[in-house]
């Protein structure tokens, strides 16, 4: 399964093809983020992502299955690795029901902020 790292500059457009496309391929994605900005890249990549699977010819949806994970990650201020905790947001894919259907009109006012 893959894994994607989102940080709070990541463009949300490429990110979002990335999740499509590891969707159709392998029904399954990894997204690991730490700290708020980067959970908010990710879940605006996850509603496009959505439009893209639902607008494709056998329309398909995301389950989420987010979870707290421990990370080892460098830092300049310890001489060793240390582990934080990062969220991991475990994305299926599942069957398309008209009802989930996203309002495109809201989808399209989505925009790559670092906010």
């Amino acid at each position: 399964m893959e894994t994607l790292k989102v940080c709070k500059t990541t463009n949300i457009h490429a990110l979002a093809g990335a999740i499509a496309s590891n969707l159709r391929i392998n029904d399954e994605v990894l997204i690991s983020v730490i700290g708020a900005n980067c959970l908010y890249q990710a879940t605006k990549a996850i509603i496009l992502a959505r439009k893209f699977l639902q607008s494709d010819e056998n329309p398909s949806d995301i389950i989420l299955f987010p979870k707290y994970a421990s990370q080892k990650v460098a830092s300049d201020k310890y001489e060793d690795q240390r582990m934080i905790t990062s969220i991991s947001l475990h994305l299926k894919k599942c069957e398309f029901k008209e009802e989930n259907k996203l309002e495109t009109s809201n989808v399209s006012n989505i925009k790559n902020e670092e906010n």
